[in-house]
């Protein structure tokens, strides 16, 4: 997910200010100089000019970066003018690779995955201003909605994506452009009650 903090930052002037934290290598109580001197000489080094240098950098795919998480925002904002909670974007891959780990689930020889496909009944549409592209898939109006099907039919998966629709994904999350309103929470009930 993409998160406000503030370890990396950019002035007004163009500099990124990066602050980080280094374990220096120790022995007892007793700083061990050699592997200090490579962290500093080498590894720090090396870690600024893949990360923090424009020039390592893939342009393209930043800028798209930038515009997607933009264009999530911007969604996120639009859902309340249309009357909406939540958006789920047409082709979206809800499901993970597993319960600990967050990357979207890939096919496999035997099993696609099964992408997310918007009833008629709740498509809407919406004009992406920096990407520049139309997207379409199911509004969820403000009210009560009710979510109904089988066993392993993605009910879960679903939920679990628009639970975290409050925060912006970074491309090839499978769930960009799965938004809820920032003021959404989730509630559950002990089985039960």
């Amino acid at each position: 997910h993409v998160l406000e903090q503030s370890a990396v930052t950019i002035t007004k002037t163009g500099d990124v200010i990066a602050q980080f934290t280094v374990n220096l290598p120790a022995r007892g109580r007793s700083i061990l100089a050699y592997k200090a001197i490579d962290i500093f000489d080498k590894v720090i080094p090396q870690f600024v000019s893949q990360s923090l240098i424009y020039k390592a950098m893939n342009g393209q795919e930043l800028e798209y970066h930038v515009k997607c998480v933009e264009d999530q925002d911007w969604l996120r904002k639009e859902l309340e003018g249309r009357g909406l909670v939540g958006f789920v974007v047409d082709g979206a891959v809800l499901p993970r690779a597993s319960g600990a780990d967050d990357v979207p689930m890939k096919d496999s020889r035997e099993d696609k995955v099964v992408r997310f496909q918007s009833p008629d009944t709740l498509r809407t549409s919406f004009e992406l201003p920096n990407l520049q592209k139309t997207i379409s898939g199911m509004g969820i109006p403000k009210g009560i909605t009710l979510i109904v099907g089988g066993g392993f039919h993605g009910k879960s998966t679903l939920l679990s994506a628009l639970q975290l629709g409050i925060y912006d994904k970074i491309p090839k999350d499978g769930r960009e452009f799965v938004v809820c309103d920032d003021k959404s929470v989730k509630i559950r009930a002990e089985d039960g009650r």
